[in-house]
């Protein structure tokens, strides 16, 4: 992924998206920063779509250009 250009809002919504998917169980009360570009919320949507995170990056950069 380090060959797209993304903003530090979307790395960390991308980074807090992760980390609700993967430890929710764990972290039954972790809620999403305020900061972070929420409209990537609807691209990665369970943790099947963290193996598809480049593609997801992609696709999101495309219809969301910086």
């Amino acid at each position: 992924m380090s060959h797209y250009i993304v903003s530090h809002s979307l790395k960390e919504r991308i980074v807090d998206k992760i980390v609700l998917l993967n430890f929710e169980t764990y972290l039954p009360h972790y809620c999403l920063q305020r900061f972070g570009d929420p409209r990537f919320d609807s691209f990665l949507k369970d943790k099947e779509d963290i193996m598809k995170l480049d593609k997801i990056v992609e696709n999101f950069l495309n219809e969301y250009p910086n």
